[in-house]
């Protein structure tokens, strides 16, 4: 059988595996049927279909399992349960039923049986989302009527996985007849919100109202009244759980936006206004703290509260006399407040001597103060049109004892600490001398990089990537249009400021590819691998953005491949939401951001990928089809976008990766070939003599393909496409002749080729002034070429070379040949073998 069968057949088993494994139960069945078809008999093959329909049999213990487990207390027996629907066991419509039931009826609610119901949740989780019969038994269950909020009661119990799976089946619409859905999800989010008063149901009740707001704050915030809200913004602040806090952040965040500004302006101020008026050091600290909280995610309603006459101007004089609890919580306001450029204006000009204050103290908001300052480090409040600034920048001594102080922290085991120590050096880390200091650091890289682990908050996790991030980040060379743009603003300046038009010494590219040498000795990569599962997608762009930097310098590219850099790329590009193509009218930040990350990913991809020989970076369990996509993509992207202006690097790289990846199969070139060749057509005549130059070797290594030949040699295109390789064969760029004479030959070994070639009006003469080229390399090139021709063009062949004067071309360079001291043994072959045949 063909080998390029065998080898689809085997690539559909593996993938048929896969899918099952990860509950695309549907999809894995067509892809082994498909598999099946090809090759019945292939190993592979066989193997997948035997372990698929072992684990779906294996669902007839489900059960069994079950019932050891409610029944008799085994716990081993339930986490078999879990394992076997997992991974796709299969079980009847009549079975599934019964075990739903029998775990949601489960009725020990003691402590003691917390370990039975959690898995017993579990069970259920990956019963509903593996097994189709069993959702459609708990959707039933869920729309029964009168016992709905039993049920509510009963799956909440079973802990956040259950909670997870039904939520998860009251959001998907496919599940439900549409006045089913809105009357089965109001009630389900009632529930939860009834819960949220009592702190213990809170922590439970919390996660899927954060999750059902983000999805449906519309449907949703008629339900949410003002004691709801206060509910919220007191768990914000005084959750028990960092979950906690973070979900009722979520769910303020997503109900404000999902209301009218106004209304969210109103609803803020009055739970602050509120509270700060009564004079309790209680209230006033949970003001101060909820809005410190909400600050990142309402900037606009909380920059205008900050803005309220007298407000930013009493927050000093009115902590006069109260306790460290409520000036620790205005310190963090102050600190939150800076995330607005106008805010953190106002705090420089009300708060700064205050803050300075408290962190030369050493007392208990020392490090919240010092964190503030290092928020306020860079910036130097702008001035009003006809005023000059009288507040000089900080000096670098200054943000260097910030740094040093935030190093301190990180040594010290509170995770308090440790937040406001990243964090901090997340801020000072833009400054350059800073970078500087902290990859020299050994200890305090090892620190930080200690930290990248899935157990470690999302915070942390944030403030160290930045980190990271700022350490390595190359700074992009100022183009001749800002230049200008540059000191156009410093003349309409008082104070000109001369750091617009220059690159800071530290900033250049020797001293950052020497801090990203740095980071990754210390270890970044495997860190980052480790860290791979549990990122935000905040974080997820912080790590693509730092292995961007990484992969820049050559030398870096086989160390960070060696280290699981290319699959970690690969799983992040397919975590990325699918980001859809902006329309004139609808420029949404959040689809820039998706774009941008996208964009970054596969660039960083694409750099390791230029370099690294892909035999050694790809396996069975890592395909080298799998990087093909995310780099077209990067491709098709810069090359369609319509910015006015185009950082056109990612793109050259983009093609001088994928030229690396088609010097390997022949199924990887007909991907290639298949998906997007017509945009490759394209680049060929690219006005950037770079990115034409990366086209044509792409087109040099695709060549060896049947798939490429044929579109050169048949087709209605296939003419103007020889045309355009035979001008570039004599291009001013070296590389390019090179790139496309190689083509040449390639395309000339087959009889096609040879015919379209002769055909071409001025295409033998055009071969015959590329063997003239003043380089040998070129010259080579175009004799094989003309060997070709006179070899596989027979009579018709020999003659148009005659008539085009080849005799005396040939001879000519046979002459210069022989004339050379360092004497090219192929070509001379090759130039005697063309002679013969046409002299004869």
């Amino acid at each position: 059988m063909d080998e390029n069968i065998e080898k689809r057949a085997a690539l559909l088993a593996s993938t048929a595996l896969g899918l099952f494994r990860a509950g695309r139960l549907e999809d894995a069945a067509r892809a082994l049927r498909e598999a099946i078809h090809l090759s019945p008999s292939n190993p592979q093959v066989l193997a997948a279909f035997q372990h698929i329909q072992e684990t779906q049999d294996s669902g007839s213990k489900i059960p069994n399992l079950c019932r050891k487990l409610l029944q008799d207390g085994e716990v081993s027996a339930g986490e078999e349960a879990v394992k076997i629907a997992q991974s796709g066991g299969n079980l009847d419509r009549e079975a599934a039923k019964a075990v739903i039931l029998a775990i949601i009826q489960y009725d020990k609610e003691e402590d003691e049986h917390l370990k039975i119901r959690l898995i017993a949740g579990k069970i259920l989780a990956a019963l509903v989302q593996h097994s189709s019969d069993a959702k459609v038994a708990f959707v039933a269950l869920v729309a029964g009527g009168e016992m709905t909020n039993q049920v509510f009661a009963k799956v909440l119990l079973l802990g956040p996985d259950a909670a997870d799976a039904l939520t998860s089946v009251i959001l998907d619409a496919k599940n439900w007849k549409e006045e089913q859905q809105d009357k089965i999800l109001k009630s389900y989010f009632q529930y939860l919100l009834d819960r949220v008063a009592d702190d213990e149901e809170a922590e439970v009740a919390i996660r899927p109202i954060s999750r059902l707001v983000a999805v449906e704050a519309s449907r949703l915030q008629p339900l949410i009244g003002k004691h709801a809200l206060v509910d919220f913004l007191e768990l914000i602040t005084n959750g028990s759980k960092e979950e906690v806090r973070t979900g009722a952040l979520l769910a303020t965040a997503k109900y404000l936006e999902s209301i009218e500004a106004e209304k969210s302006l109103q609803l803020l101020g009055d739970f602050l206004t509120t509270r700060i008026q009564t004079g309790d050091d209680e209230d006033m600290a949970l003001a101060f703290n909820a809005a410190a909280a909400l600050f990142p995610v309402a900037t606009a309603s909380l920059a205008n509260l900050f803005h309220t006459d007298g407000f930013v101007q009493n927050l000093v004089p009115s902590l006069q006399g109260r306790s460290t609890k409520v000036e620790l919580a205005a310190i963090n306001l102050m600190s939150a407040a800076c995330v607005d450029k106008t805010c953190r204006e106002a705090v420089a000009k009300n708060c700064e001597i205050f803050l300075k204050i408290v962190a030369a103290n050493e007392g208990e908001g020392s490090t919240a103060a010092s964190l503030a300052l290092a928020k306020l480090s860079g910036d130097t409040p702008t001035p009003k049109p006809g005023e000059t600034t009288t507040k000089a920048p900080k000096t670098n001594k200054e943000i260097e004892d910030l740094a040093s102080t935030f190093k301190k922290l990180l040594l010290k085991d509170s995770e308090d600490s440790k937040q406001q120590s990243v964090e901090g050096l997340a801020y000072t880390s833009l400054t350059p001398s800073i970078k500087e200091s902290l990859a020299a650091d050994k200890a305090t890289l090892k620190s930080l990089l200690a930290l990248l682990t899935p157990t470690t908050s999302a915070s942390i996790l944030f403030g160290i990537l930045t980190t990271l991030d700022n350490i390595s980040r190359y700074t992009k060379p100022i183009t001749e249009e800002q230049r200008k743009m540059a000191q156009l603003k410093n003349y309409a300046n008082a104070t000109p400021q001369n750091k617009d038009l220059e690159i800071h010494k530290f900033d250049k590219d020797p001293f950052v590819t020497k801090r990203c040498r740095a980071i990754l000795d210390a270890g970044v990569i495997p860190a980052l691998v480790r860290l791979s599962k549990k990122t935000s997608p905040q974080a997820t762009a912080l790590i693509s953005s730092i292995l961007l930097s990484l992969a820049k310098t050559t030398s870096h590219r086989g160390t960070m491949a060696q280290q699981g850099a290319v699959r970690l790329l690969l799983q992040i590009y397919s975590s990325l939401p699918a980001f859809p193509p902006l329309s004139d009218t609808e420029e949404t930040t959040a689809s820039e951001s998706a774009m941008a990350t996208h964009i970054i990913t596969s660039h960083a991809l694409s750099r390791l990928l230029i370099s690294v020989n892909p035999s050694l970076a790809f396996s069975a369990t890592l395909p080298i089809t799998s990087a093909v996509a995310p780099i077209l993509t990067l491709i098709k992207t810069i090359h369609t976008s319509t910015a006015d202006t185009r950082d056109l690097l990612p793109l050259f790289e983009g093609l001088l990766a994928l030229t690396n990846l088609a010097s390997t199969t022949d199924s990887i070139r007909d991907v290639i070939v298949k998906r997007e060749f017509g945009m490759i057509e394209e680049l060929l005549v690219y006005a950037n003599d770079m990115v034409q130059r990366a086209a044509v070797e792409l087109v040099c290594n695709l060549m060896v393909s049947p798939e490429t030949v044929a579109l050169f040699v048949d087709g209605p295109r296939s003419g103007n496409r020889m045309q355009i390789l035979l001008a570039i064969a004599q291009a001013d760029d070296l590389q390019s002749r090179l790139a496309a004479g190689g083509a040449l030959a390639m395309l000339t070994e087959w009889d096609a080729g040879v015919k379209k070639v002769i055909e071409r009006e001025g295409g033998v003469r055009r071969i015959l002034e590329v063997c003239e080229d003043e380089d040998d390399g070129v010259v080579f090139r175009g004799v094989v070429v003309v060997r070709n021709i006179v070899m596989t063009g027979g009579e018709a062949g020999k003659k148009k070379v005659k008539e085009e004067g080849g005799v005396d071309v040939v001879k000519r360079i046979l002459e210069d040949a022989l004339s050379q001291e360092e004497k090219n043994g192929e070509m001379m072959q090759a130039l005697v073998e063309v002679l013969k045949e046409l002299v004869k």
